[in-house]
């Protein structure tokens, strides 16, 4: 097709038409609209938008596609093994995708889709196949990141979904089970992509089985364990800076009324347990123990303000003693010594 230029042909003109008569690379399918003229084929703009770009590509080819589509393929100068290829939409101007292709020129390896205002709206990464997909990155219409789906071997599968705040700050991510559809946890970040809760949910990936809380450190400092239907707390683990259990909290069935609360000596072995009355506040008993776990001695506590000691002795041999509330040792018809 011949192209005719009224008067001297302006110099970047000649360097697009330059790259028009070079043989192309690869062979390309060419469809020509029927309303296709001359004309319209180079426009100022056309040659604006490409004059920088070119000065580091060498272009193998340009087409219209069935839709009226244009498509510009090409490869790096000093890296000619790192193909592209450019699409816009009927009016030449509009950007829609950029994909590139790994060493051969055939296989994918990542598409980016642009919005109208020309800013990234996807961002989609393939496997070494270049048809299995390994993440897709989505962002707003500003071109920041907002979510990335992230995929198992059989790019299909979800393995994570990351979601990132206005500042593209990693704010949550959700974990799939191996069948990509179940949710195993969810985290929440606090912006420096420190994690601050993450929530593990039952098989069927909806009911909480637990909740940890992390502090600045990203050091585990609390876990709440939840009953079978995933409402209501059971009990709670706290940790101390080194994460070591430092006291449990066992609810009772309301998920709010402690029963009871045990203390631990840093070695995952308990040192006490404070059983409560229904109210959740009055001190029931204390049980105390050595450092095998074996219990030394417990501690009742009556309506009346006095208390009992039960001491154990060894196995076969306890002592008991009734204290006022003063800690007065009081006369007990309990024998202070018997087997």
């Amino acid at each position: 097709m011949q192209i005719t230029f009224q008067g001297a042909m302006p110099a970047r003109t000649q360097i697009i038409r330059a790259s028009l008569q070079k043989p192309l690379e690869t062979p390309i399918n060419r469809y020509i609209p029927p309303n296709f003229s001359s004309e319209n084929w180079i426009k100022p703009h056309f040659v604006d938008r490409f004059l920088n770009l070119f000065k580091k590509e060498t272009i193998t080819g340009r087409a219209f596609l069935p839709d009226g589509t244009y498509k510009i393929s090409g490869f790096n100068k000093k890296k000619p093994a790192e193909k592209w290829q450019l699409h816009y939409d009927t009016d030449k101007k509009t950007l829609k995708s950029f994909s590139a292709f790994r060493a051969d020129g055939k296989t994918l390896k990542y598409v980016k889709e642009y919005y109208a205002n020309k800013k990234l709206k996807t961002l989609t990464f393939f496997q070494l196949d270049g048809k299995t997909i390994r993440f897709v990155s989505e962002y707003d219409g500003d071109g920041k990141l907002k979510k990335q789906k992230r995929f198992r071997l059989d790019g299909k599968a979800l393995k994570y979904i990351s979601e990132y705040d206005s500042k593209e700050k990693l704010k949550t991510k959700t974990q799939f089970r191996l069948n990509g559809k179940t949710i195993l946890d969810i985290s929440e970040y606090d912006g420096e992509k420190k994690i601050k809760t993450q929530k593990a949910f039952r098989a069927d990936g909806k009911t909480i089985s637990f909740v940890s809380e992390y502090d600045g450190d990203e050091k585990l400092t609390k876990m709440t364990f939840f009953q079978p239907d995933g409402k209501l707390p059971d009990y709670e683990v706290e940790f101390d800076p080194k994460e070591k259990i430092k006291t449990t909290n066992q609810f009772r069935p309301d998920g709010k009324t402690i029963d009871y609360i045990s203390e631990y000596d840093g070695e995952k072995k308990i040192k006490t347990q404070k059983a409560f009355q229904k109210d959740g506040k009055t001190i029931d008993s204390i049980s105390e123990f050595d450092s095998e776990e074996k219990l030394t001695k417990i501690t009742f506590f009556e309506p009346d303000g006095t208390y009992i000691v039960k001491e154990y002795v060894s196995p076969k041999i306890t002592r008991q003693k009734l204290y006022t509330k003063d800690g007065i040792l009081l006369p007990s018809p309990i024998s202070p010594l018997y087997n």
